[in-house]
C-alpha cells in the first residue's frame, strides 16, 4: 500500500490525505499542521517524497465533500469510493481504539504539496 499511495504522492495526483482523530488522541500523538513537513517512505522504508502540509481541517465523516475525496487521488477518485475504503479503514481503526465508527467521527483532512523527490 506504501508504495502504490507513495507512487500517487510522487506524480502528483494525491494531494490529500484523510486520518481519525481519535486516533491522535488516543495515540497522544500532535495533530498535523500547516508548514508541517513530512517524508514519505515506499514499502521498502525509502524516502521517496518531501511534503509540505498546506491545509488542516477537521469535519465530521459525512462532512467531507467531492472536491477533497478526488484530491486524495485514489480508486476513482469519487466521494462514495472514498467513502466506502475509509469506512472499512476508519472502522478497523476504531476496533483497535475502542471506539465505534460513526458517521460524525472526526477526520481530519490534510492538503500537502510535494516539494523534494530525490532521484531515483
Amino acid at each position: 500500500m506504501a508504495d502504490e499511495l507513495g507512487a500517487l504522492v510522487v506524480q502528483g495526483t494525491k494531494t490529500a490525505t484523510a486520518s481519525l482523530v481519535w486516533e491522535y488522541e488516543f495515540d497522544d500523538e500532535r495533530l498535523p499542521q500547516e508548514g508541517d513537513l513530512s517524508v514519505i517512505l515506499d514499502g521498502h522504508n525509502q524516502p521517496i517524497a518531501l511534503i509540505e502540509t498546506t491545509e488542516v481541517r477537521i469535519l465530521p465523516f459525512n462532512q467531507v465533500d467531492e472536491t477533497f475525496a478526488y484530491d486524495e487521488g485514489e480508486g476513482t477518485r469519487t466521494l462514495a469510493h472514498w467513502r466506502e475504503g475509509h469506512w472499512r479503514f476508519f472502522h478497523r481503526a476504531c476496533q483497535r481504539i475502542g471506539r465505534e465508527v460513526d458517521e460524525s467521527m472526526p477526520i481530519l483532512c490534510e492538503r500537502f504539496r510535494v516539494i523534494y523527490t530525490p532521484i531515483l
